[in-house]
């Protein structure tokens, strides 16, 4: 190839790799199975706590979306537990699953959650079925808790 065609050719990717750089970038689709892990991770940690510890539940709460129906019954929620004497372990959870998808985007997650819970010196199992509403972008955040204890 002479050098007048390997200059015309590099000037032709140039072109083309200038018009590409205008062209929007295609959505990244959401990972659904990261979407189902921020939810498990989140109610495991909210239902892990002490009344001596629980950084488990404030780092559960840091999850909420700064939108979320939730975020104003959650602020007192860290200091009715640390005076409530109760504690609460995850002895089980299923793997969740999406259940449905909002017109906004977010995810909703279903769960079955096993909970040992000590209260008055007397210690209980609880299974939760909860869903929880994980909005995937712009930062992962949770908007919903739907906590049902049975």
């Amino acid at each position: 190839m002479g050098f007048a065609a390997a200059v015309a050719l590099l000037v032709a990717e140039m072109v083309v790799f200038a018009v590409r750089s205008d062209e929007p970038e295609e959505e990244t689709p959401v990972d659904d199975a990261a979407v189902v892990e921020y939810a498990r991770r989140m109610i495991v940690d909210l239902l892990s706590y002490s009344p001596t510890d629980t950084t488990r539940v404030e780092s559960a709460l840091d999850r909420l979306c700064d939108d979320s129906p939730d975020a104003g019954s959650a602020a007192g929620l860290v200091e009715q537990l640390r005076n409530s004497g109760a504690g609460s372990e995850v002895r089980e959870s299923s793997i969740g699953q999406i259940v449905a998808h909002t017109p906004d985007g977010d995810r909703v997650v279903s769960f079955r959650i096993i909970t040992h819970v000590g209260a008055f010196g007397r210690p209980a199992e609880k299974t939760n079925h909860d869903l929880v509403t994980v909005r995937p972008e712009p930062t992962m955040c949770v908007y919903r808790l739907e906590m049902v204890t049975r």
